[in-house]
């Protein structure tokens, strides 16, 4: 019978967030080519966004 009082600390690793992505930088002329996009009749913003590879909603307030 083992009487020693030896307590096993339990380890876990802690989770650390990944690296915070830095924010892309697109140029004025990109930016006012995908906006021009937007303003045509009956275009979904969410449509050119996607096609683009952005967010709809950062597109939204380029547009505005």
């Amino acid at each position: 019978m083992d009487t020693s009082n030896s307590q096993h600390a339990q380890t876990s690793e802690i989770q650390l967030p990944a690296p915070a992505r830095r924010h892309a930088r697109y140029s004025d002329d990109f930016k006012r080519q995908v906006v021009a996009a937007c303003l045509g009749p009956g275009v979904s913003t969410a449509a050119i966004a996607l096609a683009n590879g952005l967010n709809a909603n950062m597109l939204r307030r380029w547009v505005v």
